[in-house]
């Protein structure tokens, strides 16, 4: 099965600019960013609808209003933010559980409704047994072209994603880590969800694209996730380091 990375459109005619929606102080008087109601305290451990109060977002200058927007700001990490009139529960394809509450934009003097949506949690669908990874010093690469090539000191495999998380938090304060050389992926039930690294963001199949561009909706863009890396990688000469 075909993969893909759902993004925001960098199409400048499409969107004007990017991002689309920015916090805004003055449409937000008494909104702190850090208290505990914050949109920024929104996580895999805190839902939206756990006493999240979501702020008005404003446009940006030049920007144009889509059908799903980029947005900078408390909680965008977390938020896909989309026009109230699309319907992200349809029969023909499979979400992922979410949850959605409404959002208001202010642009040029009105109000819009939109929709944040939030994923309930990250879906691993790494085949551990059939990945690979490259371990590598933070700053051993060269570019060839736009290619980034890596030197590899040694290939490492886990057998699953509490293993690859523990690798990666005893190395953190080292000067080496991991870059993905080859990934296999398991069985896939949903057509729109949200994955941890080492794939890391909203993935989606060919049935939710046509769906998108059955419904004509704007400002969004698919990119192929890649799953095979080891054009990027090569074994360097040095080892002198212990792994």
């Amino acid at each position: 099965m075909k993969l893909y990375y759902l993004k925001h459109s960098g199409d400048v005619k499409v969107v004007g600019a990017s991002p689309q929606l920015q916090f805004s102080n003055s449409r937000n008087p008494d909104y702190n960013i850090h208290a505990d109601y914050s949109a920024s305290r929104i996580s895999s451990a805190r839902n939206v609808s756990d006493n999240i109060r979501l702020p008005t977002l404003e446009t940006t200058p030049h920007c144009k209003v889509t059908d799903y927007m980029s947005y900078s700001g408390a909680g965008s990490s977390e938020l896909m933010i989309f026009r109230n009139t699309i319907e992200l529960n349809p029969s023909t394809i499979k979400i992922d559980k979410f949850e959605q509450q409404r959002i208001q934009v202010f642009h040029k003097q009105k109000l819009l409704n939109f929709i944040a949506v939030h994923f309930i949690q990250s879906r691993d669908i790494i085949n551990w047994e059939n990945s690979l990874f490259a371990i590598v010093r933070k700053d051993d690469y060269i570019f060839e072209g736009q290619k980034q090539i890596w030197n590899e000191l040694k290939e490492i495999k886990f057998d699953n994603e509490e293993e690859y998380w523990k690798w990666r938090r005893s190395q953190k304060e080292q000067n080496v880590t991991l870059v993905k050389k080859h990934l296999s992926i398991a069985n896939i039930k949903w057509s729109l969800f949200r994955s941890p690294s080492p794939l890391y963001g909203y993935l989606c199949t060919e049935n939710f694209i046509k769906y998108t561009e059955e419904k004509k909706i704007t400002g969004i863009t698919f990119e192929k996730v890649k799953l095979d890396f080891r054009d990027t990688i090569v074994e360097t000469k040095s080892k002198d380091i212990e792994l």
